[in-house]
């Protein structure tokens, strides 16, 4: 007997129906969001833990707020869930430019003031958000910060989605309460906070060119600087930083039914 649907056929049926649920989800969520004031948020004193996918995520996405925290005398520790050797077939070529995002990511991180930085050791985030999940539980708790900072669930990069899974995974596991900071590295978010970092934004983007072996593939400075121009213009300032601030619960239900997609 003949099944009734091909492969080929099931396959596209899947597709349509993933592409479906996923812009239902993204329409809800942006009807929600588009409601929600993007209220100004100052930087005080406070215990910082970031997660960056990769080496440089931390200055692309929220490295503003990050120099207006060290200036505040804030405590930052940052951690890259990745060693970006992902992509590179020859595993010495791969080692070696792990190492040199490395030195980049150091000499960034001192002249951050970061309290630290850790760097794991996994090739990329994608089916690894449990172990990396775990890592971060720990960290959570190790350092007790008051504020996390995170990719936003569906930036347009897979690790980048893979890590916001991870840390709401680790934020439910620990339990922990305050306010997580989604920031927007490859695709623009909807805000609802936004930090004023014009008085900064020369020293952040000095602070992206470090990253030498990144900027020979792409300007990122230039465009990240530009989007954070775009994002003081609602607010008449010269330039911010946009984030979406919510709950770890909050974080959880939207990186939950993503993955559900």
């Amino acid at each position: 007997m003949e099944p009734w649907l091909s492969l080929s056929a099931f396959k596209e049926l899947m597709y349509r129906l993933r592409t479906f649920t996923a812009q239902r989800f993204l329409t809800r969520l942006r009807r929600a969001t588009h409601r929600m004031p993007i209220k100004l948020r100052p930087v005080e004193h406070a215990r910082v833990l970031v997660i960056s996918p990769h080496y440089d995520d931390e200055t692309i996405g929220c490295g503003g707020t990050l120099l207006l925290h060290r200036n505040a005398g804030s405590v930052v520790r940052v951690v890259f869930a990745t060693n970006c050797e992902d992509g590179i077939s020859s595993p010495y070529i791969a080692r070696a430019v792990s190492k040199v995002r490395l030195t980049e990511a150091s000499r960034v991180a001192c002249l951050m003031g970061f309290e630290s930085i850790k760097p794991y050791t996994f090739r990329n985030a994608i089916g690894h958000e449990n172990q990396l999940s775990k890592k971060l539980a720990q960290e959570v708790e190790a350092f007790k910060p008051t504020q996390v900072f995170c990719p936003f669930p569906i930036d347009a990069h897979a690790d980048h989605q893979s890590c916001a899974l991870a840390v709401a995974r680790a934020l439910k596991k620990t339990r922990w309460q305050g306010d997580v900071y989604c920031y927007e590295v490859w695709s623009t978010l909807w805000p609802n906070a936004a930090v004023d970092v014009t008085d900064v934004i020369k020293e952040k983007e000095d602070l992206i060119c470090m990253y030498a072996s990144q900027m020979e593939d792409r300007d990122y400075a230039t465009a990240i600087i530009a989007l954070n121009r775009y994002r003081g213009l609602q607010h008449r300032l010269d330039y911010a930083e946009a984030f979406h601030v919510c709950s770890p619960q909050g974080l959880y239900a939207m990186t939950d039914l993503l993955n559900t997609l």
